[in-house]
């Protein structure tokens, strides 16, 4: 069935396996049989899946904007565009003076995609202040849907205490199956016409 049709489960297990998720490593290998997985493949997926990652943050700065705009928040710092090893994409200032951050986890496919969070992330999240986790999901030419799960630090407190690694021995991150957390209703994000600054 893999070989006759574009199928979902691989694209989204072929997507997990380039951003080096064990869960679609081992749902490729299971299908092996049916439709391997090239070098050249993998590498197209890792590509697709920056270049997703890239163009969700630039939609989530749009709606940021939007936001800014309308009074609901005080000002949007975008984070990782002046410092691409930030841990988290935007710092935000409510319209209470509270400071929230936020990361932006992107993907053109369904919102149930796994999603990828550095040990960076892990610890920023969990020191504070309030992180913010923002699923922009079903990117396309129009725009993107968005999902946001409020204050992770409570998840990600939990997986830091759990971990208990020798010493010399770092991980690089985490995937996370989206449905546990809780997340907000879909806002809609659409295009603008002309270029994001």
């Amino acid at each position: 069935i893999w070989q006759v049709a574009a199928d979902r489960e691989y694209e989204a297990a072929v997507e997990d396996a380039a951003l080096g998720g064990v869960v679609g490593a081992e749902t490729l290998a299971a299908k092996k049989a049916a439709r391997p997985v090239s070098a050249k493949a993998l590498l197209a997926a890792k590509a697709a899946a920056e270049k997703n990652g890239r163009d969700g943050e630039a939609l989530a700065w749009i709606h940021l904007q939007k936001l800014v705009a309308a009074g609901k928040i005080a000002s949007a710092d975008w984070s990782a565009r002046a410092n691409a090893v930030s841990p988290f994409d935007f710092s935000i200032t409510e319209a209470d003076g509270s400071p929230v951050r936020i990361d932006a986890k992107s993907t053109s496919g369904e919102f149930e995609r796994r999603v990828h969070i550095s040990f960076a992330e892990l610890i920023a999240a969990s020191e504070g202040p309030r992180y913010d986790l923002w699923r922009v999901y079903g990117i396309d030419g129009e725009g993107a849907r968005l999902r946001i799960a409020r204050d992770i630090a409570p998840l990600a407190k939990s997986i830091l205490e759990g971990l208990s690694l020798p010493s010399g021995v770092a991980i690089d991150g985490v995937s996370i199956d989206p449905s546990v957390l809780t997340w907000g209703e879909e806002i809609e994000i659409v295009r603008p016409d002309e270029p994001i600054e």
